[in-house]
């Protein structure tokens, strides 16, 4: 009985070691999949798009009907 109750332990303790580290993998993921916060400029375009004067700037809204 008290073999089973040590492996048990033992069991108990690897598991939580590979689940700290699933924790672990996961959220360093997740922070890299942000993106950086330079992405718009204070006109909403972003670094990719022309500076002409024609060019839509990217918005959350449309402003034009």
């Amino acid at each position: 009985m008290q073999q089973q109750t040590a492996t048990i332990k033992e069991l108990r303790d690897s598991n939580e070691q590979f689940l700290r580290a699933a924790v672990r993998s996961t959220q360093e993921t997740m922070a890299d999949l942000k993106p950086a916060a330079g992405t718009y400029d204070s006109h909403g375009r972003t670094g990719s798009q022309s500076r002409a004067a024609d060019s839509t700037p990217s918005r959350l809204f449309d402003q034009q009907f």
